[in-house]
């Protein structure tokens, strides 16, 4: 674990240095960055979540599905993560998998009928 001195750089958090790299389209360094924060915290699913997206983004699908996995462990009601988990999953060739964990779980409650209008991606997040 790292301290909360080594959280921050230069007055800024390694969570916003990461989130400004993905803004500039460094998706290399953002990747770095979230992989850093995971092993500084690996419980924290909105780091997870991010690291999940550079994944993806960077064709990584495996890491992204096994990152997005451990996210959704910590946090089984964000919908936003099922969407990027369904993305790498069906770019692996597994959406029959995914359709079945999810049959008997809806995202919300209501089903899914509550959510239309409600899923829409996010983009990365502080």
């Amino acid at each position: 674990m790292s301290t909360a001195d080594d959280k921050h750089v230069d007055g800024q958090s390694k969570l916003e240095r990461a989130l400004a790299a993905v803004q500039e389209g460094d998706l290399d360094s953002a990747r770095q960055q979230f992989e850093d924060l995971v092993m500084d915290d690996p419980h924290d699913p909105l780091t997870l979540y991010n690291l999940g997206l550079c994944y993806n983004e960077a064709g990584s699908y495996e890491a992204a599905r096994k990152t997005l996995l451990s996210c959704l462990a910590l946090d089984p009601g964000e919908a936003n993560t099922y969407v990027a988990l369904g993305l790498a999953e069906a770019k692996l060739g597994q959406m029959p998998e995914l359709r079945e964990r999810r049959k008997d779980r809806p995202l919300v409650d209501g089903g899914p009928e509550a959510m239309h209008g409600t899923l829409a991606l996010r983009p990365l997040r502080s």
